[in-house]
């Protein structure tokens, strides 16, 4: 697959509990309580399972896990007080029982739901409360591959599409207005002909921002774009941000205001921010060199909102370094001191705008004077 799934779920739920989320081909689905960044032992959710699940929050912040047993049906599993409840979503009545890759996303108290089958990669299906059978959004007759991931924001359901057609590897993004219940049209954000080596996104005020890893050319580049969901955009602004022969990961997420832009080159954590959403990026710095730390990308949820972190793990020890990285006093003086400093230039600058334009009207009104003045004195000396 051009973008893998990553199976590695970590959510922090109401209780502020952290648990993530794995799958195993020998005990299915499980998960492990994180405390003090230790991990406790499995606690296995589903033993006899196929290999797709997805980790989201219903409208209470319980958690919701869907995955689908041997027999084929799709069962949504939630978390109560420590208990799992279990709710069979749907039957699979075929002969041919294949594995489903199952999302969804809650509005309001329904449950919404999206799938792609192993067996049928050209679509994508949707299911609401106002549709008694499956709708089919997204098809393309010459796909081989498919996979795609949902981003939730305050208005729209982004899906993110991952498909492979005549050997090119397109990056597409399909979204669903809330209010309107309506899908939108498919924007094709990036095609090359050859697989990604990364891909990442997040969103913020209804704009989509990609974070993707191409190989061209004998060279791999970290490449930034975006796309303002309120706007009918066909086309994005494209950034290159960082160009290298050895990249293997990048990750884009927000924090504090600031979008960060992360990748990992040459066994090293380069990153570098933006202080108005992709306008433009700092020059890119090194923020962490990595020996023989076992680096991963995965999944964090947090009161409905999902983003990728990295995270180092050795043994039972799990670290989720990455805000730890972009708070450390290193950046905190350098980083943070200049993006203070351009918000204070900034302010300082309109302060200014405001003076000038005082003295600009005081002017003005003195030269309004002196030309009622010179008047009167012209008009004395003609008597």
């Amino acid at each position: 697959m051009s973008k893998k799934i990553y199976n590695d779920i970590i959510i922090k739920t109401k209780d502020k509990e952290l648990l993530e989320f794995s799958y195993d081909d020998e005990i299915g689905v499980f998960y492990e309580k994180i405390n003090s960044n230790r991990k406790s032992k499995r606690n296995i959710i589903l033993k006899q399972s196929f290999k797709y699940f997805y980790v989201t929050e219903d409208f209470n912040r319980n958690v919701n896990l869907i995955c689908q047993d041997i027999t084929g049906n799709i069962i949504l599993c939630i978390l109560e007080d420590d208990t799992w409840k279990f709710k069979t979503l749907f039957c699979i009545k075929y002969n041919l029982i294949t594995p489903i890759n199952i999302k969804g996303f809650f509005l309001k108290k329904d449950f919404n739901f999206l799938f792609s089958a192993d067996n049928d990669s050209k679509n994508i299906y949707f299911k609401d409360k106002f549709n008694t059978s499956l709708k089919k959004i997204h098809s393309e007759n010459n796909n081989i591959d498919i996979n795609y991931n949902i981003l939730q924001g305050n208005n729209y359901i982004s899906l993110i599409i991952h498909s492979i057609s005549f050997e090119m590897y397109k990056l597409v993004l399909k979204s669903f207005k809330k209010d309107e219940n309506t899908w939108s049209e498919n924007k094709i954000i990036y095609i090359t002909n050859h697989p990604y080596v990364d891909t990442s996104y997040c969103i913020t005020n209804n704009i989509v921002h990609f974070l993707i890893a191409v190989n061209e050319e004998k060279t791999k580049s970290i490449i930034y774009k975006n796309i303002n969901l309120d706007k009918n955009e066909k086309l994005q602004r494209e950034t290159i941000i960082f160009e290298n022969e050895n990249i293997s990961s990048c990750l884009i997420i927000k924090l504090k205001e600031v979008l960060w832009a992360l990748w990992i080159s040459d066994n090293k954590l380069y990153g570098c921010y933006s202080i108005n959403f992709g306008e433009d990026f700092s020059k890119p710095l090194v923020y962490k060199i990595l020996k023989e730390e076992n680096i991963r990308k995965v999944t964090f949820i947090e009161n409905y909102e999902n983003k990728e972190i990295y995270i180092n793990e050795n043994n039972d020890c799990i670290n989720l370094f990455l805000e730890e990285i972009l708070n450390n006093e290193f950046l905190l003086e350098i980083n943070y001191k200049e993006i203070s400093y351009k918000l204070k230039e900034k302010e300082e600058i309109n302060i200014f705008n405001k003076e000038i334009k005082k003295l600009k009207e005081i002017v003005n009104k003195q030269r309004s004077q002196i030309m009622k003045l010179e008047d009167k004195l012209y008009k004395g000396r003609n008597l």
